[in-house]
């Protein structure tokens, strides 16, 4: 995880390059850095966690319930 960090970089993003500095996403909408990030990666990689532990439920785990979706060790 700390090589993943450094190829990251949050730590150089300034709370004020999160609330000005505007981006575009990938379908072309445009809003601030702190809302891309949140909107883009974050909202996605969510989504494909749910969907995951949805087909894992389906293919013969039944007893798994929302807390397992969230919370693995559980």
């Amino acid at each position: 995880m700390d090589d993943q960090q450094k190829i990251i970089y949050f730590e150089k993003i300034s709370d004020e390059d999160l609330l000005n500095v505007e981006v575009e996403l990938f379908w072309k909408e445009k809003m601030p850095l702190g809302m891309g990030i949140i909107q883009g990666p974050v909202r996605w990689l969510a989504a494909y966690r749910m969907e995951l532990f949805k087909l894992i439920k389906v293919s013969g785990k039944p007893e798994m319930g929302t807390k397992q979706a969230w919370y693995p060790s559980a």
